[in-house]
């Protein structure tokens, strides 16, 4: 399955091992229906992710993958609450493991993808970078948004202001009683 806009689909499952072995390079698209888990985590991915994927061995022996990863997502800013569109852009640099305790001893910078004789998840790997990829709060650029670029704590009330009807006064007062 190919799409001309945005070229080979990129298969969900992949014997990572034999792609090592040969020295393979996947280049190609995810839909967006195979992210789940970032479609619930921004507003809309209306177009598939973009990934370029070379499979090899380190100068150590290890089975890596690197390559980069892109989609342009929909968030909501958190500023001016209104859309906003960002590419989102990750780097992937993985390790092939096959047991838990390999994850010990895994090269500098390298993350660590599970996979077992039958391969691994290929697209739950990139969804994973994705999402790791996503600010932790989006905003506009301050100069594209119409949120206000301030904020002040002065209208914030302190610790020792008084506040009339505050439910903790008595407290308060009873503390000062003794």
């Amino acid at each position: 399955m190919t799409d001309a806009q945005y070229g080979k689909v990129l298969p969900s499952r992949v014997d990572a091992l034999k792609l090592t072995s040969q020295g393979a390079r996947l280049e190609g698209m995810v839909s967006p229906d195979s992210l789940p888990r970032l479609r619930e985590a921004v507003a809309r991915v209306s177009v598939p992710a973009q990934a370029s994927l070379s499979f090899d061995r380190d100068a150590s022996g290890h089975r890596v993958v690197s390559g980069d990863l892109k989609v342009e997502v929909e968030q909501v800013c958190q500023r001016c609450l209104l859309a906003m569109y960002r590419e989102i852009v990750a780097e992937i640099r993985w390790v092939l493991v096959f047991a838990e305790d390999q994850r010990e001893h895994l090269p500098q910078g390298r993350e660590p993808w599970m996979v077992d004789e039958d391969g691994g998840d290929l697209h739950h790997m990139l969804e994973e970078e994705l999402l790791l990829a996503l600010p932790i709060v989006p905003f506009h650029p301050l100069d594209d948004c119409v949120g206000s670029d301030r904020y002040s704590s002065d209208a914030m009330p302190t610790a020792d202001a008084d506040h009339g009807d505050n439910p903790f006064q008595i407290l308060k007062q009873l503390k000062f009683d003794k």
